[in-house]
């Protein structure tokens, strides 16, 4: 694949996390050229702000699928940069008091099936094991997610960059996307301080948001 500063095949604006992980991927998978843009430094806003909890399952669509293919990626970026990604799968515990969250449980617990995950419920003497400073006595039900986690916002973020930039990709830091440039409905590039960017609507990809994720 080869890098481009001029008119990339691929342009994408923000370099947090769900930027970064865009530039991996499409690096990875095209022979074009990816170009990332970002005007600070690499995650460096919303991202090293996020809790970096990784939850196997949300009622949200499109997050259940989407969390799935976070951990895949968290094996593949440890296999391609021969190194930890210190992902700590500890589990996660659901505790549920009112009746709207014992249905909500149970709601996940469906949604657990449908999409082949892990979910467990479990009594309350084995939550006050798992959380000594637990008291569970007004609870109504608990669950265990075996399979949730956590992991570092910041250092994941800067791991899908070095990958990124493994399969060829150019992120520059410090260039600010003052403009978009179109052509009716179209986006046909970017303008910054420096420099302009030609590229199709298509290719273009606008990166926002904080590590809720991914």
């Amino acid at each position: 694949m080869k890098s481009s500063l001029g008119n990339p095949d691929f342009l994408i604006i923000g370099g947090g996390i769900f930027g970064c992980s865009i530039a991996w991927n499409l690096a990875r998978r095209t022979s074009g050229s990816v170009l990332l843009l970002e005007r600070r430094e690499l995650a460096t806003a919303t991202t090293p702000r996020a809790a970096g909890l990784i939850r196997n399952l949300n009622l949200k669509k499109g997050q259940t699928p989407l969390k799935t293919l976070t951990i895949e990626a968290i094996s593949l970026l440890g296999e391609e940069l021969e190194e930890t990604l210190q992902w700590h799968q500890v589990g996660g515990l659901l505790v549920a008091k009112s009746e709207a969250n014992i249905m909500h449980l149970e709601t996940l617990e469906r949604h657990a099936i449908e999409h082949r995950q892990k979910f467990q419920w479990i009594d309350r003497t084995d939550a006050e094991e798992m959380v000594p400073w637990l008291d569970g006595a007004s609870a109504g039900k608990f669950a265990l997610l075996p399979d949730d986690g956590f992991i570092d916002p910041y250092l994941f973020t800067q791991f899908y960059a070095r990958a990124a930039r493994k399969h060829g990709a150019l992120l520059k830091t410090g260039i600010e996307v003052t403009a978009l440039q179109n052509s009716g409905n179209r986006i046909t590039g970017v303008q910054t301080p420096r420099v302009s960017f030609q590229q199709d609507a298509h290719r273009c990809s606008r990166a926002l948001g904080g590590f809720g994720c991914p």
